[in-house]
């Protein structure tokens, strides 16, 4: 593997006393490809069980790759101080599907993501969340949402708000659209 010019890489990793950052995947992969030239990827890091009192940040998660001349950006969740979650994504990726996003996922604009797959367990999946998708994702043609939050707001405060293709189900926690 280590002529490999071409590398996409999507994982959904469970259960780690770390996130997978950006030192990460410098050190465990691109150190070790001396003929990579592009690199894109989807890693999100869940259920993350918190061992110390330092809490990384998105941009001590993403500083690396950045430092090296990677477009990427991360966001980072927490569920108080012993469980954690990170999304860690190439920008400018060419990949179809963008697995587990929550709503702490930052504006971008990803015009070649087809199939979403959003779950959070942790915040409320609101309206203003799907105009971002929609906004997000203009060529998006499978969303599937598992949400295990009530909604805060109620579908009557969202009369007369337009903008979005995607208009949640309050009686479903999973729907796909």
């Amino acid at each position: 593997m280590s002529q490999l010019e071409k590398l996409t890489l999507s994982l959904y990793v469970h259960g780690r006393t770390s996130f997978i950052d950006g030192t990460h995947l410098h050190n465990d992969i691109i150190s070790k490809m001396p003929y990579l030239h592009r690199f894109n990827f989807d890693i999100v890091t869940e259920i993350v069980i918190i061992n110390n009192e330092y809490l990384p940040t998105s941009d001590d998660v993403r500083r690396p790759l950045i430092e090296k001349g990677y477009n990427v950006d991360c966001y980072v969740d927490y569920l108080g101080t012993e469980r954690g979650r990170c999304h860690i994504y190439s920008v400018s990726s060419t990949m179809e599907r963008m697995h587990v996003i929550t709503n702490k996922f930052p504006d971008g604009i990803f015009m070649n993501v087809r199939i979403v797959y959003v779950s959070d367990s942790m915040h409320s999946i609101e309206y203003d969340f799907f105009v971002r998708i929609s906004q997000a994702f203009p060529l998006l043609k499978h969303l599937t949402v598992l949400s295990t939050v009530n909604q805060q707001k109620s579908t009557n405060e969202l009369d007369g708000h337009e903008g979005s293709r995607f208009v949640p189900d309050q009686n479903k926690e999973v729907y796909t659209i």
